[in-house]
């Protein structure tokens, strides 16, 4: 019986020594990823700029107002390197590509997502079947939703992708580069980004101090005190919350999330440097960061 085990522990040392001395830190692309459709060709790329300008009505159109959407029917696609996925839960449903003109959104019922579109990954992304257009002013890829309630209910509004559709759209082209982030603003310097141009880039936001928060209960915004025990988010509210800065009151505010991982964590009360995916909601700027990690003490 001993000699038995021995020769099972040795058949398993051989086995897990020669998985070792195979390469599986480089993914093998050259049969396609197993993620997405690998059958989709770049036969009409366009740069997301192009694509925001060929689509600009729908991306400025707010939804109370018009058709804020509508379904692209040609064969045409975009390429772009992720910027931000859903690792630390403060985004959900979402990723954020961008290329060398700009930026997008683009909406996913799945979780998970950071599992297979890690920040840098490159993905080809097939448009004829999906729709383009703005969700709160947002440019962003989506399909078909319906307001579920408020004074808007039953209103058409651009929402998200199947997890099926989804997997039909996009392919992996195994190029990988990551994006560095622009600066949005700088202390009291006034911020030149556009909504429809710069949507959804990521960005940074220079030397600034938290001064006040907020979030809304369903009813009405409550607001909440900067003080010692101030955090990112708090997941007993049940909401998230937007903090504002001192430098920055009304152009620009920190939003999080209370499913993010670090929603307990308190926020630093010196001068920092925040970066985020920048998006825009109705009127606003909303920086969104991805994790802990794109928050920076920089000074006192």
């Amino acid at each position: 019986m001993k000699t038995l085990s021995y020769l099972l522990v040795a058949a398993l040392c051989f086995g897990m020594m020669a998985c070792m001395d195979k390469d599986y830190d480089e993914p093998d692309f050259s049969k396609g990823a197993p993620y997405g459709n690998n059958n989709i060709e770049a036969t009409n790329v366009v740069t997301i700029q192009e694509l925001k300008q060929m689509y600009s009505t729908v991306m400025t159109t707010d939804f109370r107002d018009g058709e804020s959407f509508t379904e692209v029917t040609e064969n045409l696609q975009i390429r772009g390197f992720v910027t931000a996925n859903d690792v630390s839960g403060n985004i959900y449903n979402e990723v954020a590509i961008q290329d060398e003109t700009g930026a997008i959104l683009i909406e996913i019922q799945q979780g998970g997502l950071y599992g297979y579109l890690p920040v840098g990954a490159e993905i080809l992304v097939e448009l004829k079947g999906l729709c383009v257009g703005n969700y709160r002013m947002q440019p962003q890829i989506g399909m078909p939703s319906k307001v579920s309630q408020g004074n808007n209910a039953g209103k058409d509004q651009l929402g998200k992708i199947s997890r099926k559709q989804w997997q039909e759209h996009f392919r992996i082209t195994g190029n990988s580069k990551i994006i560095e982030p622009e600066v949005f603003a700088s202390g009291t310097t006034k911020t030149t980004w556009k909504a429809l141009e710069d949507g959804g880039k990521l960005g940074v936001v220079e030397n600034v101090k938290f001064s006040k928060g907020s979030y809304y209960n369903g009813t009405t915004t409550v607001s909440l005190p900067f003080d010692e025990a101030a955090q990112f988010a708090n997941p007993e509210l049940n909401n998230s919350i937007s903090w504002y800065f001192v430098e920055q009151p009304t152009t620009v505010m920190l939003y999080n999330s209370n499913y993010s991982d670090f929603a307990s964590a308190l926020l630093p009360h010196r001068t920092v440097s925040v970066t985020g995916i920048m998006k825009r909601y109705n009127d606003s700027w909303e920086i969104v960061m991805r994790d802990i990690n794109d928050i920076a003490v920089v000074g006192n």
